[in-house]
């Protein structure tokens, strides 16, 4: 298979990983990282944030120009969960 084709192919997948773990990293506490409940529940969040929208942000990245502004919306939606979670405490 031609790297191009591989790249291109891939790189939704990729970059949806990418993002869950910039998720993940910007949410939980170093503590919560530790403990596979926290990292679940967060993963779920994530998960249906990625699936949100008309068209969703899953199927967004399905085409490389919309990549950019997917990262900027998970980034701010993070920041904003974190925020959430620390006020709940």
């Amino acid at each position: 298979m031609p790297l191009e084709i591989l790249r291109r192919e891939s790189s939704a997948v990729l970059t949806e990983a990418e993002l869950q773990w910039a998720w993940l990293d910007e949410v939980l506490t170093d503590a919560e990282l530790g403990s596979e409940d926290a990292i679940t529940v967060e993963a779920t969040a994530f998960d249906g944030w990625l699936g949100a929208g008309t068209p969703s942000r899953r199927v967004r990245l399905g085409n490389d120009i919309h990549h950019a502004d997917v990262r900027r919306e998970a980034l701010r939606a993070a920041r904003e969960r974190a925020r959430t979670r620390e006020d709940a405490r």
